[in-house]
């Protein structure tokens, strides 16, 4: 709980929407999730690992100090392996983009030390992102069948071939706003 209260300080971020959480391995969602619709797992298991969030209603039995009240856990399986052994060491990590609330995610680490200076104590440099465009995030929280609530590189038409009832009705598109390419 102390370190996320960190992050979210070195984020100027407030307490309304916790942190997301990384995991090395699908089967890590088992003790985050209070339960993963059989959408969901499709998505997971042709999407992951790579740039899809997942949000489902918080198991009571997480402990995963993301603030008083959270009610729900955006989890994520990155691509990338260094890390994904990291986690299966630690365990799931709670995380976030490197860039104050609200600007534009960091690219590489001298973008992050140049956005983040001394509000963190270490930063470990594993090369560029595959670029601005963050992940698509789709809840299935509070009952949701699947709710596309941001499109990153994932596109609608791609994500509906794993979930067909997915609704994107409300979506915010931050890749359409960039310009950026995106699987559809």
């Amino acid at each position: 709980a102390a370190a996320v209260c960190r992050l979210q300080a070195a984020k100027g971020r407030d307490w309304q929407t916790p942190p997301p959480v990384l995991i090395a391995d699908l089967e890590d969602l088992n003790g985050l999730a209070a339960a993963v619709p059989p959408a969901a797992r499709r998505l997971a298991a042709a999407c992951w690992p790579g740039p899809l969030t997942l949000v489902f209603d918080l198991a009571p039995q997480a402990g995963l100090g993301l603030g008083d009240g959270a009610a729900t856990v955006a989890v994520r399986l990155p691509d990338c392996e260094p890390l994904r052994r990291l986690l299966r060491r630690v365990g799931p990590l709670a995380v976030s983009s490197a860039n104050r609330h609200g600007r534009r995610p960091a690219t590489t680490a001298a973008e992050a030390l140049s956005e983040l200076g001394g509000r963190v104590a270490l930063c470990v440099d594993g090369g560029p992102t595959p670029g601005p465009v963050p992940s698509s995030i789709v809840s299935f929280a509070a009952g949701a069948g699947g709710r596309l609530l941001r499109w990153g590189r994932l596109g609608p038409a791609f994500l509906r071939r794993f979930a067909p009832g997915l609704d994107s009705s409300a979506a915010v598109s931050p890749a359409a706003a960039s310009g950026s390419e995106t699987a559809d």
